[in-house]
C-alpha cells in the first residue's frame, strides 16, 4: 500500500470517529436535559396537603412512614386509635374518605398522632 492510500484510509477513519463522537455528545446532552427535567417533575409530584381547618392531625405509621390526615380521632385505649374521616393519598392527591377507621398498634406497629402546624 502506498503512503497516499494509508493517508486516505486514515482520513476516512478519523472522519467517521469524529461523526460518532459528535453524535454521542449530542445524545449525552439530550439525555442529560431530559433526566434533569424529569427529576424536577418527580419533586413537584408531592401532593398538596389539605388545609389545617379540614385536617388538624397527622397520623404517621412508623413502620411504613405512611401518613393519614384527620380532623377528629379518639384514643380509647393505650394502643388503639379510632379515626373519624381521614385524608389519604390516592392517584397522587390527597382524597377524603368519610369512613371510621380503627387502628391497632398490634397490627400496624407504632402510630404517632400529632397536631399539624402548617
Amino acid at each position: 500500500m502506498s503512503r497516499q492510500a494509508i493517508n486516505d484510509w486514515l482520513s476516512i477513519f478519523l472522519k467517521i470517529a469524529l461523526i460518532i463522537a459528535i453524535a454521542a455528545g449530542i445524545t449525552w446532552f439530550s439525555v442529560s436535559i431530559y433526566a434533569n427535567a424529569k427529576e424536577n417533575d418527580i419533586i413537584s409530584d408531592i401532593p398538596k396537603y389539605p388545609k389545617i381547618e379540614k385536617a388538624q392531625y397527622e397520623v404517621v405509621f412508623k413502620a411504613t412512614n405512611n401518613i393519614l390526615l384527620t380532623n377528629e380521632y379518639e384514643h380509647p385505649q393505650d394502643n388503639i386509635y379510632i379515626i373519624n374521616g381521614y385524608w389519604e393519598i390516592k392517584d397522587g392527591k390527597y382524597r377524603y374518605n368519610d369512613a371510621i377507621l380503627p387502628l391497632d398498634e398490634t397490627y400496624f406497629g407504632n402510630i404517632d398522632v400529632r397536631r399539624r402546624t402548617q
